[in-house]
């Protein structure tokens, strides 16, 4: 709830990229999903046994973009997300700067984070905001 008083005022959400990633069990066989009405379901073909992480991106103007990996995720996975999924779509769809949207999972606050977000590289991102971790209540 503090969260909600600390961002009431925030004037910039429509220059925010909104942020997450999560894992799949490929043997899962629950099949549990949300899709929508009237469409197929395209079947995938994975070579990958165990589980499979997908990050993704999205922002008021457009798909920023997604990055799969079976590796657990960690902050150098993170960084190259960072570096080769996010910042050049940052640059694409906000020529004048954004905010980044990040939860406190320990790998998106790891020191090679902090230090590359203050690179020249990243500087299209203007600043980052408060997020607490697991909030999928609060995920757009």
């Amino acid at each position: 709830m503090e969260l909600c008083y600390e961002l009431k005022d925030f004037e910039h959400f429509d220059d925010v990229i909104f942020t997450d990633e999560t894992g799949y069990w490929l043997q899962d066989t629950k099949h549990k999903g949300w899709f929508p009405k009237n469409q197929s379901i395209t079947p995938m073909e994975i070579e990958c046994e165990g589980k499979l992480n997908i990050w993704a991106g999205i922002s008021s103007v457009g798909k920023v973009g997604i990055y799969v990996f079976e590796d657990n995720f960690e902050s150098g996975i993170y960084e190259d997300i960072l570096r080769t999924v996010l910042v050049p779509a940052a640059r694409e769809l906000f020529p004048d700067g954004c905010y980044l949207h990040r939860d406190n999972l320990p790998a998106h606050r790891a020191i090679n984070i902090e230090r590359y977000l203050r690179t020249r590289d990243a500087n299209i991102i203007i600043d980052t905001i408060p997020w607490p971790s697991y909030s999928p209540d609060l995920n757009p």
